[in-house]
């Protein structure tokens, strides 16, 4: 189910820099508030930060957590 009353939203560009990327939306994921969105904006890695990302999961809360590879 997605949240429509979305009260927070992060865009978070990046390039090559999954560890940091990882431990960035990790910590933003474990607020208490669940009325956020994470979008993160790929451009062009070559390291693994996509599939890091799809290793995350926000288990038993209905945010979004998005990403998009912008160089396609």
């Amino acid at each position: 189910m997605m949240n429509t009353n979305i009260e927070l939203s992060f865009c978070i560009p990046t390039y090559n820099n999954a560890k940091s990327l990882h431990r960035l939306v990790s910590s933003i994921l474990e607020s208490d508030d669940s009325n956020i969105e994470v979008v993160v904006l790929d451009n062009g890695s070559t390291d693994e930060t996509l599939s890091l990302l799809e290793t995350i999961k926000d288990v038993g809360r209905h945010r979004q957590l998005g990403g998009y590879r912008d160089w396609e």
